[in-house]
């Protein structure tokens, strides 16, 4: 089992000299890339055929790197939700994971336009809150047969700015983006 062992007097953390904050330039979220959606080919048969499946599973092998995962997803950093543009958008946000939110003492409901401290892992539920939508195409392939498309649109539902990450974690933020979901 791994050993976590609290930081006293006789031993400094020497985390910020191996990870920078950089505070000086704020990411938006639309400016990060997203992976494609994939696109769903029914042909006249009903048969399903999906286009550019090409998600690879990745595992965690051995104790010390899934320990350095989970202490990389409970560093904090600082992240402002954008304003809603609807009239009736909500002042704040409800993010939790198993029942705790990133506030104090658990509290589960962000407020927008405010920057807040919080952990990797909130961050991570707010870079997947996506909403997808499908829009159908019709078209005839080459021997003249009917088929349907459905192409996937995804949109972030709560647009953020991250205001304080480290290099690493703008890093880890840009391939979760850029990486398709299942």
């Amino acid at each position: 089992m791994a050993r976590v062992t609290k930081n006293t007097s006789a031993r400094k953390p020497t985390a910020a000299k191996s990870a920078p904050v950089i505070k000086s330039n704020a990411i938006a979220s639309e400016e990060l890339e997203v992976a494609p959606e994939k696109t769903v080919q029914f042909t006249q048969q009903g048969e399903k055929k999906e286009i550019g499946s090409d998600i690879e599973i990745q595992s965690i092998h051995g104790l010390d790197d899934k320990a350095k995962k989970l202490a990389f997803l409970e560093q904090e950093v600082t992240v402002e939700l954008s304003e809603g543009t609807d009239i009736d958008a909500e002042k704040f946000v409800f993010l939790s994971i198993n029942g705790v939110g990133p506030g104090p003492n658990g509290l589960q409901w962000v407020p927008r336009g405010t920057p807040v401290k919080m952990k990797r892992k909130f961050l991570e539920v707010l870079a997947k809150a996506r909403q997808v939508k499908y829009k159908n195409h019709e078209q005839t392939n080459r021997e003249g047969v009917q088929e349907s498309f459905q192409k996937a649109r995804s949109a972030d539902i709560y647009p953020f700015t991250i205001i304080e990450d480290t290099r690493e974690g703008i890093e880890w933020l840009r391939n979760l983006r850029a990486t398709r979901r299942a």
